[in-house]
């Protein structure tokens, strides 16, 4: 199982933005639940409408405690701003974020805030295993964007520290396995 999806859409479809674009030009309206079309303000009600499966199978997000996350993590925050912009500070990510050899700039932005926040909020091998940091999986979905775009960034693994070494990824599909014989 992969833990990422890509939607690729063709030249012929019109241009999308938001979180699950419609092609309308308002990103208000991304929200709307599966079954009666409302648009809801609240990301887990979103997903709840989604849900797939046995109703009992997945609790609804909704109601389930808000995390302070930013809060119990902030003692994190500069370390992985830090980790981050290092990252995407390298030579083919940067390539990539000002457009070099002619090709359209990806935006960085929203990767690294997501590198930051899953930075901030993982003790996943951190110390063990750097190369499999969630820090690394932010970095890797920028890079396929770049990829998209065309953009060389064949040595991005070894550029941002990613790269790793095999027992490494030993270790993950064994957090893995164990991860999903919880559920």
């Amino acid at each position: 199982r992969s833990d990422e999806c890509q939607i690729l859409l063709g030249s012929s479809y019109p241009r999308v933005c938001g979180l699950c674009g419609n092609a309308n030009n308002n990103p208000v309206d991304e929200f709307q639940t599966k079954w009666t079309g409302k648009v809801v303000s609240s990301a887990a009600r979103f997903g709840d409408s989604w849900r797939v499966g046995k109703v009992k199978e997945c609790a609804k997000s909704s109601n389930l405690p808000w995390w302070k996350w930013r809060r119990e993590y902030a003692d994190r925050k500069d370390d992985a701003t830090m980790t981050c912009e290092k990252m995407f500070a390298s030579p083919q990510i940067s390539d990539c974020s000002n457009g070099s050899h002619g090709l359209t700039p990806v935006d960085p932005k929203p990767y690294k805030q997501a590198c930051i926040a899953d930075h901030m909020r993982s003790d996943f091998l951190v110390d063990e295993a750097p190369g499999l940091s969630l820090a690394c999986v932010a970095v890797s979905n920028y890079v396929v964007r770049c990829d998209n775009m065309g953009h060389k960034v064949h040595l991005w693994r070894e550029e941002t520290g990613c790269a790793g070494q095999e027992n490494e990824l030993m270790k993950q599909r064994k957090f893995i396995r164990e991860l999903k014989s919880r559920f």
